[in-house]
């Protein structure tokens, strides 16, 4: 058992996210083009499930760019500002680079 399925078997039994942690962790999400968003209250573990499930991931041969909030905020209005918005995200997000 890897490091991904650990986590998935781990917080799965303290979760009653248990379904959705579980359908997470197939990686469909990735193929129907969608992206997780994780949320909660300091020192709940959104890192900690952020991480386990970009390194799963990555193990699919996925690309994973992990972004903290502000950073991706701030990215988005730099490109505004130079007018290469949304032109540059488009084009990462259509090449699965974003």
């Amino acid at each position: 058992m890897g490091f991904p399925e650990q986590v998935v078997q781990a917080v799965s039994l303290l979760t009653k996210h248990k379904v959705l942690i579980t359908r997470l962790a197939t990686y469909e999400y990735i193929s129907e083009h969608r992206s997780i968003f994780v949320t909660g209250a300091t020192g709940s573990g959104k890192t900690y499930m952020a991480c386990a499930f970009g390194i799963g991931a990555g193990k699919q041969y996925f690309i994973v760019r992990y972004i903290r909030l502000l950073n991706f905020l701030l990215e988005l209005e730099v490109a505004h500002s130079e007018g290469k918005f949304p032109l540059e995200y488009k084009g990462r997000i259509e090449n699965k680079g974003f």
